[in-house]
């Protein structure tokens, strides 16, 4: 699905593609075809609470739950690992030093 996203948007540089994802398939998919990765924690299905039962979850608990979803995500392969698709991807610590997708190396 990629490769075919690519190219119905003109895109032939994998590097240039960020795919944003919940599940270790997916990330797993992003690094395949040479594409950046975002893996979704929070929100995702690795904690599988809707907001409603988030908000009445004892934080320590939800946090332990998101902690273990980062942690699933990372393993993985995921360059980042956000907690909501609303989190902004670009501002991670250290994005544009060790992982700046236009001079990184394609030895991915």
């Amino acid at each position: 699905m990629i490769y075919q996203n690519m190219i119905n948007l003109d895109i032939w540089a994998p590097q240039s593609v960020v795919k944003v994802d919940d599940t270790t398939g997916g990330i797993k998919a992003g690094l395949h075809c040479g594409a950046w990765t975002v893996g979704i924690a929070k929100t995702g299905n690795y904690v599988a609470l809707t907001e409603e039962d988030m908000d009445k979850m004892n934080p320590d608990e939800l946090e332990a739950k998101v902690e273990k979803a980062r942690g699933i995500l990372k393993t993985s392969g995921a360059h980042f690992v956000i907690d909501t698709i609303n989190d902004n991807f670009f501002a991670v610590p250290g994005y544009g030093q060790d992982h700046d997708m236009f001079s990184r190396s394609s030895s991915m």
